[in-house]
């Protein structure tokens, strides 16, 4: 109960800040709820003092142990930079790469995570289109979106699974372990590309999946590099990949980095 009050406080001060000004970081925020601004108060009515002061405190938690993930001075989080829409519109296809290692923990990784599913949950919903206008990739999703844990970025993916295709964004969800994925979302999944997986107890986790198809589990175990079974509603067929068009090399932190810099907006 308590919480839903701090929440209610917490929403309608991001409501009264957003009115004040367009430029509002989480610094203002706090300073609005810990002054008990009259702005706020005639808007939440009557809360004890107590839930003002506790919301400002955990929210000076946030802004000091993820200081790096909302930095004022940092590129802001958009869909438009990302798929190179918008202002930033070249005429050409951008490729953007986002690498998490050097967000922290897996804490701090699943925070910025869960932020980047929302915004492009909410770019989906001002740019709907018919056609397919971009795709997003997360390499090791089973982590995002487990069977057996609730991480921050398991709902907003969920949604994002369930809106994204009406709007025009494709997700492509990569995993070495597919069985791994919340099977409550696997209906909204329509086409899967299996590879070759040895373990049975893996291969039991996706026999749902196989049964609906008509496919064996035993042909997965002798599948070579490079081939898949393509899975889709109702039907299910081998497929063989092409070598890839761009040859792949482990980068160094540093020169991940240095490459971070050169193409950063403004650089």
């Amino acid at each position: 109960q308590n919480d839903q009050a701090k929440r209610a406080i917490l929403v309608k001060a991001i409501e009264v800040l957003g009115g004040l000004t367009s430029k509002a970081g989480l610094e203002q925020l706090i300073a609005l709820i810990d002054d008990e601004d009259p702005s706020l108060v005639s808007q939440v009515g009557r809360f004890q003092n107590s839930h003002f002061k506790k919301l400002a405190e955990n929210l000076t938690t946030l802004s000091v142990n993820s200081a790096q993930l909302l930095s004022a001075s940092a590129t802001a989080l958009s869909g438009d930079e990302l798929f190179g829409l918008g202002a930033s519109a070249s005429g050409k296809t951008r490729l953007s790469v986002l690498s998490t290692k050097f967000l922290g923990d897996n804490k701090a990784i699943e925070f910025w995570v869960a932020r980047l599913l929302m915004e492009l949950d909410r770019w989906v919903s001002k740019h709907p289109a018919g056609k397919l206008q971009a795709v997003v990739m997360f390499d090791e999703a089973d982590i995002y979106l487990p069977a057996t844990r609730k991480p921050a970025t398991k709902e907003p993916m969920v949604g994002l699974i369930k809106r994204a295709r009406s709007g025009g964004l494709s997700l492509f969800l990569a995993s070495q372990n597919p069985g791994d994925f919340d099977y409550t979302v696997r209906d909204n999944i329509r086409t899967w590309f299996v590879g070759k997986i040895n373990q049975e107890r893996s291969i039991t986790k996706l026999q749902n999946l196989l049964h609906e198809t008509g496919a064996s589990g035993n042909r997965l175990g002798s599948q070579d590099t490079g081939e898949f079974l393509l899975l889709d509603i109702g039907s299910a067929r081998p497929i063989k990949s092409l070598p890839s068009a761009m040859r792949t090399i482990q980068q160094s932190e540093d020169e991940i980095l240095r490459m971070a810099a050169a193409t950063r907006p403004g650089s």
